[in-house]
């Protein structure tokens, strides 16, 4: 309860900040939505980016979301983490959020527990406490 009262007080103080919830891969990118935790983060205030699809996205796109903070998808096996992003995808560094410093891991994967959710719940409030609404 403590971890996502953090949140909720973390989202409250940059209303209208927008966080990308993404999975990288060479041929382009995944976002995030309607998963059980970003569901919960929602619930708790931060407003996630949703796309019309959950098929894989163009790096030419990249550039054209709206948003503020970007988590990206920890699992290393198979998935482009932020420092081969910034080699291997020429959009990457052009996006707001990644000029500004505003990204971090997103751990979707966890031990269903209160124990296991409430460090990732933790690093997501405080990822939300460092960044800022971008213009």
């Amino acid at each position: 309860e403590a971890s996502s009262a953090g949140l909720r007080q973390a989202t409250t103080a940059r209303p209208g900040l927008k966080a990308l919830f993404m999975t990288g891969a060479p041929d382009g990118f995944y976002i995030g939505q309607n998963l059980a935790d970003i569901n919960y983060y929602t619930r708790n205030g931060l407003e996630s980016y949703v796309a019309d699809t959950y098929d894989l996205q163009s790096w030419e796109s990249f550039g054209d979301i709206d948003a503020d903070v970007i988590f990206v998808d920890n699992r290393a096996k198979g998935w482009l983490q932020p420092d081969q992003l910034a080699k291997q995808i020429p959009t990457w560094p052009l996006h707001p959020a990644v000029q500004a410093g505003q990204v971090y891991p997103w751990q979707n994967e966890y031990v269903p527990s209160y124990q296991g959710f409430t460090p990732v719940l933790d690093g997501v409030a405080a990822a939300v406490e460092a960044a800022a609404v971008l213009d």
